[in-house]
């Protein structure tokens, strides 16, 4: 039993730190957007929502002098209902 709530507790500390590894992240020359399991995108003014989505999200990791630009994945601004992929690339 002491060794169930060792591992239960060891486990709740160890999610945190993988779910932050697939935050947006930035340094310089890489980047990565985070996968997203499931999304939904408005239409007609948000009266109607199209979906689920999903998005393996994207890394890049650029060469020296150039800046990695990463976007998660969203929805169309004009209310289609259409999903914007995330997007990862060198300037």
């Amino acid at each position: 039993m002491k060794f169930l709530f060792t591992s239960l507790v060891a486990f709740g500390l160890l999610v945190p730190t993988f779910a932050q590894a697939e935050e947006l992240s930035s340094s310089g020359n890489s980047c990565r957007a985070k996968s997203v399991e499931r999304f939904y995108c408005p239409a007609s003014g948000g009266n109607w929502w199209y979906g689920p989505y999903y998005d393996g999200g994207c890394s890049v990791k650029c060469e020296e002098g150039q800046r990695a630009s990463c976007e998660e994945a969203s929805c169309a601004d004009d209310y289609s209902g259409d999903p914007v992929a995330s997007s990862c690339s060198c300037n």
